[in-house]
């Protein structure tokens, strides 16, 4: 019922004033902060639990390059999969209540809002398309067919990295 309704369900003055303020805590602490931008690559470190070495580094060798090849390479992901063209805006929870809420919001308050996080949200592509492109590629090695081979990696950029869509959190 909550992923149905999403985060506008039940809320009284309270979970409104609530949310408010932990939206405004986010801003504060974590918007246009460089030390946490450089802080999401270290998510490769659960990639390799999650998937092993050898397949974050074959996800790692499919991006990396210069620039043309790594744009092909989101591009390609993005075609592939979904979840991924979308993760940017959904990566933590209060990333996506932000970028989420535009009631009553500025156009300019909403560019804000988006500019404050853009540099974790490339940041954090340094974990996550290793981890995708390697769980893929893994995937296709043991026989899976490509539509299971971007389900499994969908899932293991997930269970390594974190997901703030309501699907993905605890029902605390």
């Amino acid at each position: 019922q909550a992923i149905a309704a999403g985060d506008s369900a039940g809320q009284d003055a309270i979970d409104k004033a609530l949310l408010l303020l932990r939206s405004n805590v986010t801003r504060a602490t974590m918007g246009a902060s460089v030390t946490t931008a450089f802080l999401q690559p270290f998510g490769l470190t659960q990639s390799i639990v999650r998937i092993g070495a050898k397949h974050v580094l074959v996800g790692a060798a499919r991006w990396a390059g210069d620039t043309a090849r790594m744009e092909s390479t989101v591009s390609w992901v993005h075609e592939k999969s979904d979840f991924m063209r979308l993760r940017a805006k959904t990566f933590n929870r209060e990333l996506r209540e932000i970028r989420g809420s535009v009631n009553g919001k500025s156009a300019t308050m909403q560019a804000i809002d988006g500019g404050l996080f853009f540099m974790m949200q490339k940041m954090q592509m340094v974990a996550d398309i290793p981890t995708w492109a390697g769980q893929y590629q893994k995937s296709l090695a043991e026989g899976l067919d490509d539509a299971s081979a971007v389900a499994m990696a969908d899932r293991a950029v997930i269970e390594a990295q974190g997901a703030g869509s309501t699907k993905d959190l605890a029902g605390v």
